[in-house]
C-alpha cells in the first residue's frame, strides 16, 4: 500500500488496484494509506469506493483519513472538469 501511495504522489495511478483492495484491509493504517493513494490518483469511480469505506469504517483515525480523502478526490475531480479533462480516466503525467 505504501508503494501505491508513493506512485500516486508521483501522479502514477498504477497502484490503484492495490489501494482499492486495501480500503477493506483489517489493518487501519493500511486503510489510511489506501485512502490517501485513492484520493491522489483515483478517478470518479473511486469516489463511491471511498464513500463505502467511510460508511463502514469504525477506527476514528481511519475514518478521518477517509473523510479527508473523499474531499480531496472530489476537489481534484472538480478541478479536472473545470480544466476540460475527463475525471473518469486518470492519465499518467508526460515526461
Amino acid at each position: 500500500v505504501r508503494a501505491a501511495e508513493a506512485l500516486a504522489r508521483l501522479g502514477d495511478p498504477s497502484g490503484l488496484a492495490v489501494a482499492r483492495a486495501a480500503l477493506s484491509s483489517r489493518d487501519a493504517s493500511e486503510r489510511r494509506e489506501a485512502a490517501v493513494a485513492t484520493a491522489l490518483a483515483g478517478g470518479s469511480a473511486d469516489a463511491a469506493a471511498l464513500d463505502a469505506a467511510y460508511a463502514a469504517e469504525k477506527d476514528p483515525a481511519a475514518k478521518a483519513a477517509l473523510k479527508d480523502a473523499r474531499a480531496r478526490l472530489r476537489a481534484r475531480l472538480r478541478a479536472r472538469l473545470r480544466s476540460g479533462r475527463s475525471p473518469a480516466r486518470e492519465e499518467r503525467p508526460r515526461p
